[in-house]
C-alpha cells in the first residue's frame, strides 16, 4: 500500500507484489530515505526458505499470526551514492592490465528500490494466448495500480516535475450522507418520477384551457 502524500503515490490504490522482502535500510548519513510503500498492519514475516502448499488456500487465515504490523516493501533513496567497484579491481584491469579513472561517488540522484520483481510482470494465460494488463490478476479480475506506479516512477526519476505534480493532484470527492439518503429515499423516488408526470399533466390541462379559449371568442 502507499504509504504517505509524495507525489508518486499520491491518490494511489493497492499495489500488487507476490513474494515481498522486507527491505531494512541501514545507517548511511549520505543517504535520504522515504518509505513509499508498506504492507498492509496485518502482516507477518516469514523466514527463508518457506515451503509454500497449495493446501494453504483453503485453510482459514488466522488472524492472531497477522500482528506484525506494516512492513516497508518500496523505498525512495536520495543522495549520493558509493559505486559499487569502490575499493575494488575493475573487470577491465583484469583484463588489460591499465587502471583508469574511477568515479567512487555518484553525483546527487535518486534511486527506487522495490523488493519483489513481480511488480513490472504481467501475467499470462496460455490458455487463450493472451497477456493480461499489468497489475491485472486473472484469477480474480481485480487491477492493481502497478501501472500507474510505474509510469509515477519513471516520471518522478527522470525529474518531469510538472506532470508528476498533474497526476499526484487531490480530488476531493463529495460523498452522499448515507443515513440522509436512506432517511429520503422514498421522497426523491416520488419527486424524480411523479414530478415530471405530474408537471406534463398540468401543462396539458393549461393547453387545452387557453385552446378551448382562444376558439370560444
Amino acid at each position: 500500500m502507499p504509504t504517505n502524500d509524495h507525489p508518486m503515490v499520491n491518490n494511489m490504490s493497492a499495489i500488487w507484489l507476490r513474494f515481498a522482502n522486507k527491505i531494512d535500510t541501514v545507517g548511511n548519513p549520505g543517504i535520504e530515505k522515504k518509505p513509499i510503500l508498506q504492507t498492509s498492519p496485518y502482516s507477518r514475516t516469514m523466514f527463508h526458505p518457506v515451503r509454500i502448499n497449495m493446501q494453504n488456500i483453503r485453510d482459514r487465515m488466522k488472524r492472531r499470526l497477522f500482528n506484525q504490523g506494516p512492513q516497508t516493501v518500496g523505498v525512495l533513496l536520495k543522495g549520493q551514492f558509493n559505486s559499487v567497484f569502490k575499493n575494488r579491481v575493475k573487470p577491465e584491469t583484469l583484463e588489460t592490465g591499465k587502471y583508469g579513472d574511477l568515479k567512487e561517488k555518484s553525483d546527487s540522484t535518486k534511486m527506487v528500490v522495490i523488493s519483489d520483481g513481480d511488480l513490472i510482470r504481467n501475467q499470462y494465460s496460455q490458455l487463450n494466448d493472451q497477456t493480461y494488463e499489468l497489475g491485472r490478476d486473472r484469477f480474480t479480475k481485480r487491477t492493481f495500480s502497478n501501472k500507474d506506479f510505474m509510469l509515477n516512477a519513471v516520471d518522478y526519476l527522470l525529474d518531469e516535475s510538472g506532470l508528476i505534480q498533474l497526476r499526484a493532484k487531490d480530488f476531493s470527492m463529495r460523498l452522499l450522507n448515507e443515513s440522509r439518503a436512506e432517511a429520503e429515499k422514498l421522497y426523491w423516488q416520488i419527486m424524480n418520477m411523479g414530478a415530471p408526470v405530474l408537471i406534463v399533466i398540468i401543462f396539458g390541462i393549461l393547453y387545452n384551457f387557453v385552446r378551448k379559449q382562444r376558439f370560444a371568442t
